[in-house]
């Protein structure tokens, strides 16, 4: 059996303790101190904006497409999502975009994440907490290095979100009667497009393997062994495809790396297709 011991001093006693709260997970802490989110450098600006604010062709441009906007130091994302329920003519679709962009030190990062009044908020800061500075700057340069088409969403965005893009891998998913899955257990940058998918994909292969096994500890072995592989070779792919943004950090890159230089490539590859169609998600990723 396993015992959960809370805050305020109760326990819970049971056969299993699943263990799914996320990427800075109290449980995966207690027992891999160790395994901690890693930042490769680079941040993510995030904004949606009503159709109707919109100037120019953007509503043509966008309409059922994924615009891949590339420049030499990152790149950003523009896609067209439902407006509100019941919204006029022109705000029926609003627009969504995330830039990916590099900052230029650790001190820098640290400063973006700390408000007016000196807090300091770690790796995802409260939206109307950003500094106006670094939201105008931000626009500003939007302004200057894209098509003027997808630059606009950016710009009318009225209240963008920063965040510290991040990875993480566990070297274990099962201790005893205590299995970790989803953001617990590994976290993929954005570009594999599959936070939600595999934590799913990991809930349903906890809850096959242990309904195949006569017994609780085969069932989480099994498990382990499938969603390990999984979880590495998916947090592999994400780091790929932000090597384009990363690549001036990165030293001696191989040559299977230095493919994704090729926008043509990160585009071919963005998510994680040869993941994620696969029909049987408990096999080990070739």
């Amino acid at each position: 059996s396993v015992t959960a011991i809370f805050a305020d001093g109760s326990r819970e006693t049971g056969d299993l303790l699943v263990a799914s709260d996320g990427n800075t997970s109290t449980i995966r802490q207690k027992f891999e101190p160790e395994v901690q989110p890693q930042f490769p450098g680079y941040v993510a600006w995030r904004g949606i904006v009503d159709g109707g604010l919109v100037k120019g062709d953007a509503q043509k441009v966008v309409h059922d497409h994924i615009i891949f906007s590339f420049i030499d130091s990152g790149f950003m994302l523009t896609m067209e999502v439902p407006g509100a329920e019941g919204a006029a003519a022109d705000d029926a679709h609003r627009f969504y975009f995330i830039w990916y962009r590099p900052t230029a030190s650790d001190e820098v990062l640290r400063d973006m994440f700390t408000d007016a009044s000196g807090s300091y908020h770690g790796v995802a800061i409260p939206p109307p907490l950003i500094r106006p500075a670094f939201i105008e700057q931000m626009k500003a340069d939007a302004a200057a290095e894209f098509w003027e088409t997808v630059a606009e969403p950016v710009i009318r965005a009225p209240q963008p979100l920063l965040q510290a893009i991040s990875d993480m891998e566990s070297n274990r998913l099962v201790f005893g009667r205590v299995a970790i899955i989803g953001d617990a257990a590994f976290i993929a940058r954005p570009h594999v497009a599959s936070g939600i998918t595999k934590a799913a994909l990991d809930a349903a292969a906890l809850a096959d393997n242990l309904a195949a096994q006569n017994e609780l500890d085969r069932g989480l072995a099994a498990f382990e062994t499938a969603r390990l592989a999984f979880g590495r070779e998916i947090v592999a792919h994400s780091r790929r495809l932000g090597y384009y943004i990363e690549h001036e950090r990165i030293k001696d890159a191989d040559a299977a790396l230095k493919k994704f230089l090729d926008p043509i490539h990160v585009m071919d590859n963005y998510g994680a297709p040869h993941l994620l169609r696969a029909p049987d998600m408990q096999k080990s990723p070739t």
